[in-house]
C-alpha cells in the first residue's frame, strides 16, 4: 500500500475506455441495452500512471531465499535427536525439552505440516503445565503457534476458543510484561474475523469459537477487540510490552474500530439509535483516542511536528463526522504547536499543504498500487472540486480506460463513482495558516463489479 504524503500531486491521465468485448456486441445486436448489474461494483483509489512503484525495480530487490527441505530435515532429525537424550536423562517433564519441542514445531510449520505442529506443541504445552502450573503465562508462545496452525488448516472455530484461552490467562497475570502483546494480538485477530464477515457475508461469523449464526456476534466481536486494546494500552503504559505495538499503534488500532462502526452503522447501533447519535457517539470515541496521543507525545517530550501531526488527525477526525468547529480548533492548535516551536515553513507545508489529496480518515488503506490495481476491470480519471471542510462539490470525468462497451453501462459506472466520491472527506488544504474556501484534486478510481 502506498504512502500518501510521499507521491506528488496527482494529474489525471487521459486515455480512453473499454470492457469486454463479447458483452459489448451483443449489446449491440440486442437493441436496447439491459441495465447493469453493477450490485457488486466497487471502487477504489489511486494515484495516477507515472507516480506508481515501478514493478521491475521492486522486483530488482533480491527476496529472501526459503531454507531447502534438505537443511530443514537435517535440523529436525539433530532436534528429535537432542529431545530423545533430554527424555533419557532428565525425564518426559524436563523444563529442558521445551526450546526443543518449540523449535520442532516451528519446523513443521514451515514445511506446512500443521498436525504434527500442533502436536508437538501440546507436548511442550504440557510440560510448561506440570512444571509451572495450570495457569502459568509461559504456554502463551506455544498457544499462539497453535493459533497460526490453526488458521492455517481452517480451524477458525478452535483458532477462537484458543484466544478465549489467552485472554483468561492474562488476565491472570495483570503485571506481566507479556500480556499487553497478548491482549493485542486477541485484538487484532477478532477485528480481523469481523471485517473478513462484513466483506463476505455467505459465511457465519467465527469470532469467540462457539458464535450463534447471526450478527450478534459480530457486535459482541467488535466489542470485545475494542475491550481487548484497553487491556493493552492499560498494561502497556503500566507495566510495558517489550517487543508489542506501543500505545500509538494500538490507539491507532482501537481507532480504526470506531471507523468499522461508522461505516456499518445500522449493523453496530441498530434501528433505535439515530444516525447523529451514532456520529456524536463515534466522534467522542475517536477523538478521546486522538487526545490521548497528543497528551503521550507531550509527556515523553516528542518532536512538536509529531503532536501536530496527532491534532491534524484529530481534526481530521473531526471533520469526518461533520464536527466541523471542532475540526477547525485542532488545526488552529497544530498550526500554534509548529510556530510556537519555530517549525521551518517546509515542515508546516508538509503537513498542512501536502503535494498529494489526503483522504479522511488517514489510517484508512486509501491509494491503490500498480499490482493492485490489475485486479480491477478498469479506471475513471476525475477532477473533483471540494470545499474549505474537503467535501466534494463538483465531479467531473475527464477519462475512462479504453473504448466503451456500452453507454448504458459507461454512465451507470460514472454515475455509481460520483455519488462513491460525495461519500468521500478529504483533508483541507491551508495556505498562510488559511483554509483555502475551494480545491481541485484530480484522483484516479478503478473499479470492478
Amino acid at each position: 500500500m502506498t504512502r500518501r504524503g510521499r507521491y506528488a500531486w496527482a494529474i489525471a491521465t487521459i486515455a480512453a475506455w473499454t470492457l469486454v468485448s463479447a458483452r459489448a456486441c451483443a449489446g449491440a445486436a440486442a437493441g436496447p441495452s439491459e441495465p447493469p448489474d453493477l450490485s457488486a461494483l466497487e471502487f477504489a483509489p489511486s494515484l495516477p500512471a507515472g507516480t506508481l512503484p515501478d514493478p521491475a525495480r521492486a522486483r530488482s530487490e533480491p527476496e529472501p531465499q526459503p531454507r531447502s527441505s534438505a537443511a530443514i530435515g537435517e535440523r529436525m532429525l539433530r532436534l528429535a535427536e537432542s529431545i530423545a537424550t533430554e527424555q533419557a536423562s532428565e525425564g518426559v517433564f524436563s523444563p529442558g525439552l521445551i526450546y526443543s519441542l518449540v523449535s520442532l514445531a516451528k519446523l513443521y510449520q514451515e514445511v506446512g505440516d500443521h498436525v504434527a505442529a500442533i502436536a508437538t506443541l501440546e507436548k511442550a504445552r504440557q510440560i510448561v503445565r506440570v512444571t509451572s502450573g495450570l495457569s502459568s503465562l509461559n504456554q502463551a508462545e506455544m498457544t499462539l503457534l497453535e493459533i497460526t496452525s490453526l488458521e492455517a488448516m481452517g480451524e477458525l472455530a478452535a483458532a477462537a476458543r484458543e484466544r478465549n484461552f489467552l485472554v483468561d490467562l492474562a488476565r491472570e497475570h495483570p503485571t506481566d510484561l507479556r500480556v499487553g502483546a497478548i491482549y493485542a494480538v486477541v485484538a487484532d485477530a477478532r477485528v480481523a474475523a469481523v471485517e473478513r464477515w462484513l466483506a463476505d457475508k455467505s459465511e457465519p461469523p467465527t469470532i469467540f469459537g462457539s458464535d450463534p449464526l447471526d450478527r450478534d456476534s459480530v457486535r459482541s466481536g467488535l466489542t470485545a477487540a475494542q475491550m481487548n486494546y484497553v487491556d493493552a494500552l492499560r498494561a502497556t503504559a503500566t507495566v510495558g510490552s517489550p517487543g508489542g505495538p506501543d500505545i500509538y499503534e494500538l490507539e491507532s488500532a482501537l481507532t480504526r474500530t470506531f471507523y468499522i462502526q461508522a461505516q456499518n452503522r445500522g449493523l453496530f447501533f441498530g434501528p433505535d439509535v439515530t444516525p447523529y447519535k451514532a456520529r456524536k457517539m463515534l466522534d467522542g470515541a475517536g477523538s478521546s483516542s486522538y487526545e490521548r496521543r497528543v497528551k503521550y507525545s507531550r509527556l515523553l517530550q516528542r518532536p512538536p511536528t509529531q503532536i501536530a501531526s496527532h491534532l491534524i488527525e484529530l481534526g481530521d477526525w473531526h471533520l469526518f463526522f461533520h464536527e466541523d468547529e471542532a475540526g477547525a480548533a485542532a488545526y488552529r492548535e497544530a498550526r500554534d504547536v509548529l510556530i510556537g516551536a519555530d517549525a521551518s515553513a517546509e515542515e508546516i507545508d508538509a503537513l498542512f499543504t501536502p503535494m498529494a489529496a489526503m483522504l479522511l480518515p488517514a489510517f484508512a488503506p486509501h491509494f491503490i498500487d500498480g499490482s493492485e490495481a490489475l485486479g480491477y476491470d478498469g479506471y475513471i480519471d476525475a477532477l473533483i472540486d471540494l470545499d474549505r471542510y474537503g467535501r466534494s462539490t463538483r465531479v467531473r470525468i475527464t477519462a475512462q480506460s479504453s473504448a466503451a462497451q456500452s453507454k448504458v453501462e459507461t454512465a451507470a459506472i460514472a454515475a455509481r463513482l460520483k455519488k462513491y466520491v460525495a461519500k468521500s472527506q478529504f483533508r483541507p488544504r491551508f495556505v498562510n495558516g488559511e483554509r483555502t474556501e475551494q480545491q481541485l484534486v484530480a484522483m484516479r478510481y478503478y473499479f470492478k463489479y
